[in-house]
Order: structure tokens, then C-alpha cells, then sequence
């Protein structure tokens, strides 16, 4: 039986330890043509700041990531 491991590279940009962090993944599919990059704005709350939403996108914007297929998550529902 073959296992199949299934990991995954990921850096924390920035985080307070208390209310948020940044967290971005880049993976070469075909090297130097093809990447899979994605990025998460994680909170310990329900919501975070707007404001510190818009300064985190920012940050990855500056750093050359695409945000525009970025997807607020609802966590209204406890």
C-alpha cells in the first residue's frame, strides 16, 4: 500500500497573535509557467476590522498576489 502524503507549504506574512494573521501558499504546477498561489485574512472573531481587512489586501497586492478572486467567508452562523 502506497501512502500518498499531501502537504503543504504555507508562510505567515503577519499576525498580531491575538486577532488575526495573514497566511499565503505558493506551488509550482509547471515550473516557470503555472503556479497555484492562495491566501487566507484569518480571524479569531466572526468578523474583523474592515479596516484591517483593507490593509491586509493591500499588503498582498504590494507583494504581486491577485485578490481578485478573493471570497469573504459568512461566519454569522455560531
Amino acid at each position: 500500500m502506497k501512502i500518498i502524503e499531501n502537504t503543504s507549504d504555507y508562510d505567515v506574512w503577519e499576525t498580531d497573535y491575538d486577532n488575526y494573521a495573514l497566511v499565503y501558499s505558493c506551488r509550482s504546477v509547471i515550473p516557470n509557467l503555472l503556479k497555484f498561489e492562495i491566501a487566507w485574512i484569518l480571524s479569531r472573531k466572526n468578523t474583523l476590522d474592515s479596516i484591517e481587512v483593507t490593509r491586509l489586501i493591500q499588503k498582498l497586492k504590494k507583494s504581486g498576489v491577485n485578490v481578485s478572486r478573493f471570497v469573504e467567508i459568512d461566519h454569522s452562523c455560531q
